[in-house]
């Protein structure tokens, strides 16, 4: 299955950022909903508070990559199963692509720190320590996600990049796919 990926990436001013794309009672609210949380260390609860901790930076250098839907998918209709199954496939190559762009920018500016799209993944799917009641394994390579840490990716691409995050509904998939994180530069 061929994807058209685009990128976006823009550096932005944390104060702007903060004031503009951070909510973190109403994320910290809708993490505490999702079953990774308390599961994870990159998930919530923290044992610090999250304003404090992007506000110990001061760019956010953002990264997105669009999938875009290849055409002949979005005319069929699909079943859950299916939808999230295609979906995990067109964003997987983007997911690479991520990883390299954000591990070169990490190069290009030492003590940056890494936001993820999605949950962390470092040590394996469903293998984080803190599941086993043990410390990170690797906390310099631990990653958060935007919206662990209050952020509101939906307005982070409206605002910086003109850009809207789509559904799919009716048994079809979404017209495209986005992927947004990371670093934050001190």
């Amino acid at each position: 299955m061929e994807s058209n990926i685009q990128s976006f990436a823009k550096k932005v001013d944390i104060s702007d950022f903060v004031e503009n794309c951070v909510d973190v009672e109403y994320f910290l609210d809708c993490c505490s909903k999702c079953p990774n949380y308390g599961k994870t260390w990159s998930c919530p609860p923290y044992d610090f508070n999250p304003l404090d901790y992007w506000n110990q930076f001061k760019t956010f250098y953002i990264v997105a990559k669009k999938i875009v839907t290849p055409a002949e998918l979005l005319e069929k209709t699909y079943e859950l199963d299916d939808i999230i199954k295609i979906g995990g496939q067109l964003t997987r190559e983007a997911s690479l692509v991520f990883e390299d762009e954000v591990a070169a920018l990490l190069e290009e500016y030492p003590g940056s720190k890494t936001l993820g799209s999605g949950a962390c993944r470092v040590c394996g799917e469903d293998n984080c320590a803190r599941k086993f009641g043990q410390p990170c394994r690797f906390p310099d390579k631990m990653n958060y996600s935007i919206e662990s840490l209050g952020g509101n990716v939906e307005k982070v691409l409206k605002r910086y990049f003109d850009e809207a995050i789509y559904w799919g509904k009716d048994g079809h998939l979404a017209p495209s796919y986005i992927k947004v994180g990371g670093i934050l530069i001190k």
